[in-house]
């Protein structure tokens, strides 16, 4: 018989048999004045089993009882693996029985790629025999040696970034051009589907997808202390998924405050191409509005929050009853709207309380005067500022063209090759984040193509760019002075 042995927090302990030769002990063991040695004593584990048992027997719930281990188990020499849920008083415990590093260790806690983490990690747990991690990003534990190598990788690409004085826009602009930075290749047929997915493997390996770049960017933005989240989106029968980042753009520089979409995925480096990724801007910060003008009617939002009219309506409705004392609705449907919610305010304003509500309306069925208390003019202008942000505004092309001119100038010291800085190109990247093809709009603008309305867009856009880059001190073509002119 082999043993998995999970040391947690819970107030509850349990043996169970997995298989005809494995067995599961799960076991708080602050709760014993105990070793581990001592702890893992049959004679203890068969008295948990026991007690375990009779609150089965209380409870009715003879079906999940168990069998107590022969007399002559040998516990301590047959431990699989020995999972922990990792706290400042699990690290006293293991200061206390260092005979726990001598066995394979899971460390079940979800930890971050950084470095706190990591020191945490390392300063516990380094001389153990073997050691495995829980990624937030991957959806498998890895060696504590990967998580390294994965951390190594993305300082690397954070690097750069620090090294500037930018503002938080600036920062996802240059974030996102290093994480796009890569060609998109799927695992091989047979292999791990994690292999292009999980961000440890990502960021180590040569393969990537469309969750790959989304961990990649995620991890990245987490260390700049950016918020965001993940936006997976499914087409109508299930059959394809396709996910991205949602990022929250608070920036006073450029006045801009709200949550926009990015796809580095359909803006990254094609195969046997150059560079000419770094112009391609057309999924960069996309409005709400503009995300569902191109993910079209054939895709919809799949296991993400979506703040839409349905849940503003549902939330204004139950904040309307509470303020009037009509409690006649289950607070049970009230709960996942708020947690919801309580996902945008924390994001965008820092504040749970949408959260606190919930929490009020709940007291609320045993002692009403706790509900009645409630701000409920603070909790109607946090939605109002929560809807604001989430639906926002379309950024401005002079926005853009300033954004983009500062920090290509940045990205053009850091790597003039790949990242050439003159008004052709600054032209190109305006227009596709813009989403208009930039070869139509140098025909248009040349020779007088397409509709009068798409042939003044195309000289407004040059027009507005060559007055910023002229601002700027930056060479201007003679044929981008011609384009201008051109009728």
């Amino acid at each position: 018989m082999e043993y998995q042995v999970k040391l947690t927090q819970g107030p509850c302990d349990n043996v169970s048999s997995l298989a005809d030769k494995l067995c599961f002990i799960e076991i708080n063991p602050l709760d014993y004045d105990l070793s581990f040695e001592e702890l893992m004593d049959v004679n203890v584990i068969n008295k948990i089993i026991k007690d375990y048992n009779a609150t089965c027997e209380e409870l009715g719930e003879d079906y999940a009882i168990e069998e107590e281990l022969p007399e002559d188990a040998d516990i301590l020499n047959n431990i699989k693996t020995i999972s922990i849920e990792f706290d400042d008083d699990m690290a006293e415990y293991l200061k206390q029985n260092p005979c726990i590093a001598n066995y394979d260790v899971i460390i079940s806690n979800e930890v971050k790629l950084n470095h706190e983490d990591f020191n945490t990690i390392k300063d516990n747990f380094e001389g153990f025999k073997s050691v495995k991690v829980n990624i937030e990003g991957n959806n498998r534990l890895v060696p504590f040696s990967e998580y390294e190598q994965a951390l190594h990788a993305i300082d690397k690409i954070i690097e750069p970034i620090k090294k500037y004085d930018l503002s938080p826009f600036e920062q996802v602009m240059f974030a996102y051009d290093l994480v796009r930075d890569r060609v998109y290749v799927k695992e091989e047929k047979g292999e791990d589907p994690r292999l292009s997915r999980d961000l440890s493997k990502v960021l180590t390996g040569d393969k990537i997808v469309c969750a790959g770049f989304t961990e990649v960017l995620a991890a990245v933005l987490d260390e700049l202390g950016i918020k965001n989240n993940r936006y997976l989106i499914c087409n109508d029968d299930k059959s394809e998924a396709h996910i991205r980042n949602r990022i929250f753009i608070d920036d006073k520089k450029y006045r801009i405050h709200g949550l926009y979409h990015f796809d580095a995925t359909y803006d990254c480096k094609r195969a046997g191409s150059s560079n000419d990724h770094t112009m391609l801007y057309s999924n960069f910060a996309l409005t709400e509005k503009e995300r569902q003008k191109c993910d079209g009617n054939n895709w919809s939002p799949f296991r993400t929050i979506v703040l839409d009219e349905e849940l503003i309506n549902k939330a204004k409705s139950y904040i309307d009853k509470a303020e009037s004392g009509d409690y006649e609705f289950e607070v049970y449907e009230l709960a996942p709207l708020m947690n919801q919610l309580s996902v945008f305010s924390k994001m965008f304003l820092n504040d749970m309380i949408f959260d606190r509500f919930k929490n009020a309306m709940f007291r609320s069925q045993f002692n009403r005067s706790s509900i009645e208390e409630f701000d409920y003019d603070k909790l109607r202008k946090a939605l109002d500022k929560v809807i604001k942000m989430y639906n926002a505004k379309e950024i401005p092309l002079a926005t853009l063209t300033n954004l983009f001119i500062n920090v290509r100038s940045i990205e053009n010291k850091e790597d003039p090759i790949k990242y050439p800085f003159n008004s052709t190109e600054i032209i190109n990247m305006v227009s596709t984040t813009k989403r208009v093809n930039p070869e139509e709009l140098l025909v248009d603008a040349i020779f007088g193509t397409g509709n009068k309305e798409r042939i003044d867009r195309a000289k407004k856009i040059r027009k507005k760019v060559i007055d910023q880059v002229k601002k700027r001190n930056i060479p201007v073509s003679s044929m981008e002075e011609e384009l201008v002119r051109t009728r």
